[in-house]
């Protein structure tokens, strides 16, 4: 019976799915092409030596070259059914700019409406990385939007884009975002991504953002948690810009932190003891001092333990190490 109803519905999305494609309202089919012709980059390797190229790597200076459709059907009362397929790929040569993924800039579905705003599912833009644009690269849309934003390739305000990002970089994998721009120029905005792990939450990102277009002045603020592989990474980022005549200044404040989950520490701790051969049981024991350890078998086997320690400075570690478990 279970067999029969999940056959059921997939039969019934493949009809729905079939009959969307004869009654879409628009599909529109898009590109850019971008191609650094020439290029003079001084000390492009250890020695300091200088390169001619295309490009930088072959990646043009402003934009990635991409392809891509996207489409709208309307629903009716106010609604409409929406979709965006987008690739990118490198002229001078042809290839994609990430092998192995087609879609690699975008491949969501969504539903958007003036009354609740703009809801997605799949992979796109972390809401960070859209919020964070209006300040943090002076070539992108001056004001906040419900669609998209994009970075320039190369420019001295692209790191800010790396504290703009998820478990899987800058974009979602199996991500959840709802945007809505206001009529009195407040923009709200929230994200999820699935970490599609048996812990809930392991490997997930949640995003939260604020904004405001004012004419001449726009504001927007971002909050992002990143739970990922064991480690907690937070981060906010405050920023703006004013327009005056032809010029525009941009401002930003932002922190972040990161630290490791102590729960993964123990559990990895406890998994050691449990493996270490009876011979090693030394190590597994409270750390012997530095005057204790006799032979490199016992010093590699303390150093080996010092991984999985949260808060033991092991002898013959390196200092490096001590600092990096806590």
């Amino acid at each position: 019976m279970m067999k029969k109803a999940r056959l059921l519905l997939v039969a019934s999305t493949g009809a729905l799915a079939a009959g969307s494609v004869h009654a879409q309202s628009n599909v529109q089919l898009y590109g850019l092409m971008d191609l650094s012709a020439v290029s003079y980059q001084t000390n492009a390797n250890a020695d300091g030596k200088h390169v001619v190229s295309m490009g930088i790597n072959g990646e043009p200076w402003f934009s990635g070259s991409r392809f891509g459709m996207k489409g709208a059907e309307d629903l009716g009362g106010g609604l409409k059914a929406i979709f965006k397929l987008e690739a990118e790929y490198r002229v001078n040569d042809g290839a994609m700019e990430d092998p192995g993924q087609i879609f690699d800039r975008d491949a969501w579905v969504g539903i958007e409406s003036d009354t609740f705003g703009k809801f997605t599912a799949g992979f796109q833009n972390t809401v960070a990385r859209d919020a964070a644009a209006i300040y943090g690269d002076p070539y992108t849309s001056a004001s906040l939007s419900t669609e998209e934003g994009g970075w320039t390739n190369t420019n001295n305000f692209k790191q800010l884009i790396f504290y703009a990002g998820s478990a899987t970089g800058t974009r979602y994998e199996n991500g959840l975002v709802w945007k809505k721009l206001f009529n009195n120029g407040i923009f709200a905005a929230a994200g999820y991504a699935f970490g599609n792990k048996t812990s809930f939450g392991n490997n997930a990102t949640y995003t939260g953002a604020l904004g405001y277009n004012g004419g001449p002045f726009n504001v927007s603020a971002f909050y992002n948690h990143v739970n990922n592989n064991g480690f907690t990474n937070k981060a906010y980022s405050v920023g703006g810009y004013y327009t005056y005549s032809i010029f525009r200044v941009n401002a930003r404040c932002r922190s972040s932190s990161l630290r490791r989950d102590r729960s993964i520490t123990k559990s990895a701790i406890s998994k050691c003891i449990r493996r270490t051969p009876r011979s090693m049981t030394a190590a597994a024991s409270p750390m012997p001092t530095s005057a204790s350890i006799r032979t490199p078998e016992r010093a590699a086997a303390t150093r080996r333990l010092c991984t999985v320690r949260s808060s033991t400075t092991c002898p013959g570690a390196p200092k490096s190490m001590s600092r990096a478990i806590t």
